[in-house]
């Protein structure tokens, strides 16, 4: 009898353990989502309220570094820093890219795509892993045709493109990031997708160019036009 109400009593825990995990899941999911509906409805503040401190901070230093940046400087970064840095001073006129607000920034990444609502390039959520006030939100795509692309990025990640299927598996390596803080999940836009990093480097070695002057030809061919003063600071 006595091992039978302790049977009872671990399995009692246990659902409550499960129970507590499924409802920090959810969190995380309902945050996601929120972001995502943010995006669909071009939202640029409510997208930031989604969004970590310290997610912020590093749109502003994207920011400082594409108004201020010194062209070693510009040219030390990561693939994904040197795309978002010289997109934003080929595209933008110098101007209102001295006085962008983070708001701003976050419409103008809407506005040219760099921000897209997930489910309609065919990326859905796979599963949640949380440790401590840490989150991993995997990427899945159903299983009947999958396509890599290595020039557009979402979030830092490499995108999927998706037709037909039924079964949905995860994308390895295809993470968005969550930090608690203050009992609420926020989405950490700080992480670099090493796959991506990783490709535009390899892709730089094959063209035989550094990897800051592949990442200017890139953008020189999304956009159509190269500034000529596109590593030096505007003035």
């Amino acid at each position: 009898m006595r091992w039978t109400n302790v049977a009872v009593w671990l399995a009692s825990v246990l659902m409550v353990f499960l129970a507590g995990c499924d409802a920090e899941k959810d969190a995380v999911l309902a945050q996601y989502k929120a972001g995502e509906a943010a995006i669909a409805a071009k939202n640029a503040v409510e997208y930031r309220s989604t969004l970590t401190t310290k997610s912020i901070q590093h749109y502003q230093e994207l920011l400082r570094l594409a108004r201020e940046g010194q062209a070693k400087e510009v040219r030390d970064l990561p693939a994904a820093h040197i795309e978002h840095v010289l997109a934003l001073r080929n595209r933008v006129k110098h101007d209102k890219l001295k006085a962008m607000t983070v708001d701003e920034y976050i419409a103008w990444m809407m506005d040219q795509e760099y921000l897209l609502v997930d489910e309609e390039i065919g990326l859905k959520p796979y599963g949640v892993t949380i440790s401590g006030d840490r989150a991993m939100m995997q990427y899945g795509i159903e299983s009947a045709k999958k396509e890599r692309s290595t020039r557009f990025t979402r979030r830092g990640l490499i995108s999927s493109a998706l037709s037909g299927g039924a079964k949905l598996e995860a994308i390895p390596g295809a993470y968005v990031y969550f930090d608690k803080l203050n009992g609420y999940w926020y989405h950490d836009a700080t992480m670099l997708d090493e796959d991506y990093e990783r490709d535009m480097r390899d892709e730089a070695a094959e063209a035989k160019k550094p990897l800051p002057d592949y990442m200017a030809l890139l953008e020189k061919e999304a956009y159509g036009t190269l500034i000529p003063s596109i590593w030096s600071p505007p003035k």
